[in-house]
């Protein structure tokens, strides 16, 4: 059923007059809920009924809220009065107004009038300093508020002080001794002057390269990217310093730690011995390449000899070794970096889970290895036997997000898969025997199956090339 209501013009029109008077009563009822009456000390913040206390470094009055001046402070909430705002103490300044607290003039900067003033170039000042003082003879500071004066670098002296940069060695000549053992040489910081500035070895003597280059044959090459070399050195890739982990050098030719300042993923582990250093790419044309592969910015090349692993970078054209020693057989797991040992390396892959890998996974004689990029830790992956030969690998994370690696097995003629997580091994196909039957596990087999890599649209495929020996 149906209801209509009727509303009669007199009683509809009574009706809206009654609306509009409660609606606007309901608005002033709101309004006056809504107001928030300040007093001393505290102010009402936007879209508030209740006062809230005035903010440290502030002060707050019927007016409103206003920053305490410069070179005042207010620690506690609730000021109500300028007077609250403190002054601060003796060679302490509150730069900026409404300031909670104040603090000591910093490093490169001395305290003058109740404020911080900047040390000129060539000096420098320790923390709550009245006065700067000037860079000793070996030293400088090349900027206005300097906090430290830096040593001179090799090849340079300063025998003033004050010096805001340092003079250059005249050519053929460098700051330079001859080593602490009688052999070699080391390099000269802080050189005070221009008679430590020594002619360097004539052409007769053995070839010797500054810091900031390394030797790479019968020449000097500038330091690469990512490295540094503090040495004067008379030996192919001796002297090489890697970045610390995150860091790198903004360009060749670094010679100092502290030129390591650029922010990077690209950088391997920091070494303590620094007894893993690229060499020149020329390296690579000597070696017995066993298998190679990319990361996924394609910037970086992974190659492996039978015994070691290495790592390319092509824009600077350097060649790291990763883990193993070239030309050395043999098994030593859980060991890092050259201390590691491979038999027969034979394959090789990286993750994909960004642009740089993290892990790589070779096929080890009769054994997978996986080796962390960063750590440089050789592990056994499942166990010693589990394959053969290994033919090819391929990396790819499950459904549930754990890493495998996929090896194809020549002499089994089969391929196996490896968690990189848990370290255990399980069987994807082939029986054993040689054959070229298609289907899934265990209907299929492969004959000597080699080369393996997903293609990426779809899932849990698998390409292999096969090589068949007749």
């Amino acid at each position: 059923m149906l209801y209509i209501a009727r509303f009669h013009p007199p009683h509809l029109l009574s009706y809206i007059t009654h609306m509009i008077k409660l609606f606007i009563l309901l608005f002033l009822y709101g309004a006056a809920a809504q107001t928030c009456i300040s007093s001393s000390g505290t102010y009402c913040p936007t879209s508030t009924s209740a006062p809230t206390p005035c903010l440290a470094g502030n002060y707050c009055d019927e007016i409103g809220m206003h920053a305490c001046p410069i070179n005042t402070f207010r620690a506690a909430v609730g000021a109500a009065v300028v007077e609250e705002c403190l002054a601060c103490a003796e060679f302490t300044t509150a730069s900026t107004a409404g300031s909670a607290s104040c603090h000591l003039c910093q490093a490169g900067t001395y305290y003058s009038n109740g404020a911080c003033t900047g040390c000129a170039a060539g000096s420098t000042s320790l923390v709550n300093a009245s006065a700067c003082s000037l860079c000793q003879p070996g030293s400088f500071a090349v900027a206005f508020g300097s906090g430290v004066c830096n040593l001179c670098r090799p090849g340079f002296y300063e025998d003033q002080p004050g010096a805001s940069t340092c003079r250059a060695c005249d050519s053929g000549k460098y700051t330079y001794s001859t080593g602490s053992n009688g052999q070699g040489f080391d390099a000269v910081w802080g050189a005070t002057s221009a008679a430590q500035c020594v002619t360097l070895p004539s052409s007769a003597a053995p070839l010797v390269c500054l810091p900031g280059t390394f030797m790479d044959g019968a020449g000097c090459k500038l330091c690469p990217l990512g490295y540094y070399c503090p040495r004067m050195t008379l030996t192919d890739g001796e002297g090489i310093r890697a970045c610390p982990l995150g860091s790198m050098s903004p360009a060749a030719g670094a010679l100092d730690l502290s030129d390591c300042t650029v922010s990077s993923l690209l950088q391997p582990f920091a070494f303590e011995t620094c007894s893993i250093a690229p060499g020149g790419i020329g390296a690579l044309a000597g070696l017995p390449v066993t298998a190679m592969t990319t990361s996924l910015s394609t910037n970086t090349v992974f190659v492996t000899t039978a015994t070691a692993v290495y790592r390319l970078f092509l824009e600077t054209t350097s060649l790291e070794l990763i883990a193993g020693q070239e030309g050395t057989v043999g098994v030593r797991d859980n060991a890092i970096g050259a201390d590691a040992r491979f038999a027969s390396i034979s394959a090789i892959a990286v993750d994909l889970d960004g642009p740089e890998a993290g892990v790589i996974v070779v096929g080890d004689g009769n054994a997978v290895r996986m080796i962390n990029v960063f750590s440089r830790v050789v592990t056994v992956v499942g166990v010693v036997g589990d394959i053969s030969q290994a033919g090819g690998v391929a990396l790819r994370r499950d459904q549930s997000g754990a890493r495998l690696a996929y090896v194809s097995d020549v002499t089994r003629h089969r391929i196996m898969a490896f968690n990189l997580e848990n370290m255990r091994s399980f069987l994807i196909g082939g029986d054993g025997t040689a054959g070229s039957s298609d289907g899934t596990y265990p209907y299929t087999s492969f004959n000597q199956p080699r080369g393996l890599a997903f293609l990426e649209k779809v899932r849990l495929f698998y390409f292999i090339l096969r090589f068949f020996l007749y």
